[in-house]
């Protein structure tokens, strides 16, 4: 079957707005009406608003907004500022606060986009005075220097004349020479994020220190020009702003949409029905759509319900996962259809030269199917006979990982004593009249996975693992034989179909990150 054509023709529609905006860079009628025109091709890119921002600051601190009289000489920050400084937190900490009084700017106020008050808090007079040295005038440049949010920046308003700041924000006052909202600019541009990000120092490697301020090296262009650029930068991002709405509007709509389509292919899901997912309307992302995909193949509604064929159970056990199955199928725990497990393995210590024992690693299965890239050579000799030599078609389970992986289930696909399998996994195998691939199926699908996890055990901080009797308490719907191979087989189809589209946002996406350079250096190029 082929892939639904609607995707590729989003793809070409990118390309063609690539072309048409490369072709534009030397012609004078690109502006901000067709900026909005063309942003929708950028439509599907992750982040793709934060991320033209960024194009933005970059392309300002390298002079490529506005033309440029000379090279700016870079300039270390300490020759530039009158004033780099942080404060304290007044003793008894957010105890000491009043209702009223000198604000107290905290790392939470700066943002990149601004001076943000909410959650501002107040010193008394008193308190105020053992700050002397972190008194903000207007136009401060407040930095960032701990925590998740170092290097966040923003420029003081005049309301936050007089404040002071506490020991997780640096003041920045520049001479003259130097706009404020110049250095902001640059102090924000993604290239110095990435440099403070090299440069941080501490147990977590989330501090700036004043030495390492005073060493950042600023290009400083003429004053007018600083001023030039920091209005270019100003007008761009207006665009972005209005951008960023339109972007919220066209979620929601696309979002109710894809709601409605996600449900109709679950009621049906077809080929067809699984096509209408790849309209361009649609924000389905390909994990979404493989979960729709198992729940309803594990629902009998993938393949035709024939009843024809004969229960392979006369009765189901007890226990239930939810959810209504065909009447031909049979709720059966792992304990009544396994014929050997399940049991745990063993992960005795690894060592860095080639032996002819090898042990897989969680990072084998976390994935959901085996990867047998992933092993340890291991000096203990294991038996021939050993039950720890894995076998094509075994079921491997992860029964400790982080709670998003215990329990995940994958097939061993491979040769006989070629590998063993971890302590932190267990190995089932069943008989003739199951289709492991079916039962991989069953156990992958979210209420299953949901049963073990909500079984997981562990301390606080400890690793979650799930043990062989909340295992063998499963219950899975099981269908015909028969009928469990065609499942597989529809399964298998629409998954290809879902990798197609996985491969095709990839590309889309890469697409749209090249889109970014393009759109902005036509926009700035042909916008002043």
């Amino acid at each position: 079957m082929s892939t639904p054509s609607v995707k590729e023709s989003r793809r070409g529609k990118r390309a063609d707005a690539a072309e048409e905006l490369v072709a534009s860079e030397s012609e004078s009628s690109f502006d901000a009406a067709t900026f909005f025109e063309k942003f929708e091709v950028l439509a599907d890119t992750p982040n793709s608003i934060e991320s033209l921002r960024g194009v933005i600051r970059n392309l300002a601190v390298d002079g490529r907004l506005e033309p440029s009289s000379s090279d700016a000489k870079a300039i270390k920050l300490e020759q530039l500022a009158i004033k780099i400084n942080s404060g304290a937190t007044p003793k008894g900490g957010r105890n000491a606060y009043v209702e009223s009084g000198i604000p107290l700017i905290r790392s939470m106020n700066v943002h990149f986009h601004g001076f943000v008050k909410d959650g501002l808090v107040f010193l008394t007079d008193q308190q105020a005075d053992s700050l002397s040295n972190a008194v903000v005038e207007t136009d401060d440049v407040l930095l960032n220097i701990t925590g998740a949010s170092i290097g966040r920046v923003s420029v003081a308003p005049t309301e936050m004349n007089g404040a002071r700041v506490n020991q997780h924000v640096t003041i920045i006052r520049p001479k003259k020479v130097l706009f404020p909202a110049y250095l902001a600019l640059f102090l924000a541009s993604p290239k110095t994020q990435q440099f403070i990000d090299s440069i941080q120092v501490g147990a977590t490697r989330q501090a700036l220190t004043k030495g390492m301020i005073q060493n950042f090296k600023i290009p400083v262009p003429p004053l007018a020009e600083q001023k030039r650029i920091v209005g270019k930068v100003d007008e761009l991002m207006g665009l972005c702003d209005r951008l960023e709405a339109l972007e919220a509007e066209r979620k929601e709509r696309h979002a109710s949409l894809s709601r409605a389509a996600l449900a109709r292919f679950a009621d049906s899901p077809t080929p067809t029905n699984l096509q209408l997912l790849f309209h361009n309307s649609f924000d389905v992302e390909p994990s979404e759509l493989r979960q729709t995909i198992l729940s309803a193949a594990v629902r009998g509604m993938v393949v035709s319900q024939t009843g024809i064929d004969d229960p392979l159970y006369a009765t189901s056990d007890e226990g239930t996962l939810g959810f209504s199955i065909p009447q031909n199928w049979r709720w059966k725990t792992i304990s009544s259809i396994v014929v050997d497990g399940p049991t745990n393995g063993f992960s005795p210590k690894a060592v860095d030269y080639e032996t002819p024992f090898k042990t897989l690693t969680l990072a084998a299965t976390t994935s959901g199917q085996f990867r047998g890239e992933h092993f340890k050579y291991i000096s203990n000799e294991i038996d021939h006979e050993s039950n720890l030599w894995l076998r094509d078609g075994d079921m491997l389970v992860q029964r400790g990982n982080s709670i998003e992986y215990v329990g995940v289930p994958a097939v061993y696909r491979g040769g006989s004593h070629v590998f063993i399998y971890p302590d932190l996994m267990m190995r089932m195998r069943f008989g003739p009249e199951l289709d492991v691939d079916f039962l991989h199926i069953a156990m992958s699908e979210r209420t299953a996975r949901d049963y073990l996890r909500n079984r997981a055990s562990g301390t606080s901080g400890s690793m979650p693992k799930i043990n062989q009797t909340s295992l063998k308490s499963l219950p899975l719907p099981i269908p015909p034989l028969v009928e469990q191979k065609r499942i597989v087989a529809k399964v298998d189809e629409l998954m290809a179909l879902v990798d197609q589209l996985e491969q095709q946002l990839a590309n889309s996406r890469t697409l749209g990150q090249q889109l970014l350079e393009a759109v902005v250096a036509n926009l700035t190029a042909n916008h002043g």
